[in-house]
Formats: structure tokens, sequence, C-alpha cells
């Protein structure tokens, strides 16, 4: 285990991270969840997020020279086999596969049901964390990982994702307009 968290460390120090992890360190510190499984909570809606080739604002660190995120979570899908004819789709299909695999292992699709279910995880009511959510967002806003995501996230946007991570699934996914319900 160490061994392979060793080479995950090398590949996040090469690769940056992003929104998911800056959202996961915030919902598992506020709430004791293990760091796997608030991104595993989240990790679906970022992709839908961050599903454009069309950004409002490009990140601090792109890498490149114009967003093509979307193109390479197709070219993901296309490497999994999962099928689809266009970008759109074939993201869609890796949304449902991420999903799908955290159903078979068990992970629950809302942060609700996780802190139902996960001996350790505090438990607090909708109200509670709906009222924790301004000081989370900050938190993850300031995050280091923040400024490395693909499409440069508003306030706003950050606070959506862990309002729909906590009690929105995304099944089924129809859409990858991040601005209109799943």
């Amino acid at each position: 285990m160490h061994y392979a968290a060793s080479i995950a460390g090398m590949a996040f120090a090469n690769a940056f991270l992003g929104i998911c992890h800056s959202m996961a360190h915030a919902i598992g510190s506020e709430y004791h969840i293990p760091h796997g499984a608030a991104n595993a909570m989240l990790l679906s809606h970022v992709v839908r997020y961050n599903a454009t080739d069309v950004p409002f604002r490009q990140a601090a660190f792109p890498q490149y020279e114009y967003a093509h995120v979307k193109a390479d979570y197709a070219q993901l899908s296309d490497a999994l086999g999962l099928g689809g004819t266009s970008e759109e789709d074939k993201v869609i299909r890796l949304i449902e596969a991420i999903d799908e695999l955290k159903a078979n292992i068990g992970i629950p699709p809302t942060i609700r049901e996780l802190m139902q279910s996960v001996s350790g995880v505090r438990r607090v009511s909708d109200a509670e964390y709906k009222s924790a959510l301004d000081a989370m967002v900050v938190y993850a806003v300031d995050n280091q990982h923040t400024g490395t995501n693909p499409r440069a996230p508003l306030v706003s946007d950050l606070r959506q994702i862990m309002e729909d991570g906590y009690d929105a699934p995304i099944m089924p996914v129809t859409s990858l307009d991040f601005f209109s319900k799943v």
C-alpha cells in the first residue's frame, strides 16, 4: 500500500490535482470522511463540471494553450471501451461507469448517505451541512489544488457541487451542462 501511495503521490506531483481534492479536503476535515471516500462522493459531479472545452476562464496553470478537457475525458472513455458516438456521449458514459464502480464497491451515491452508513464519520442534519457550506467553500477556494483545476471555478460553482454531492445523486446523467439540473 505504501508503494502504491508513493506512486500515486508522484503522479499527483506531475499532473496536478483540482477541485475534487480541494472540496474533499474541506468536507473530509469537517466530517471525518476518509479522503478517498470524499473524492468519490464528488468525482462524478466534478467530471461533469469540468467537461467543457469552452470554460469562461482557464485555470491559472493550464499546461496547454486551449482547453480540451471534454476531449480528454472522451479519450479516457474510449480507452476504457465504454462506447459512445460523440464526445458528450462518451463523457456521460464515463460518469455512468464511475458511479457504477462506486455502487459495486459499496460507496453510496451521496454524502448524506455516506454519513449514515460509515462509522467514524460525523453525522449532521441537512441544516447543519448547509450552514457549514460557506466555510467549506472558502476552505476549498483557498486550497492549493483549486488553482490547478482545468476549469477555473466560481465560488458559486464549488458551492453547487458540494450541495449536489451531499444530496443529489448524479444518475441518470442527461446532459453535461453544469447549469442545468441533471
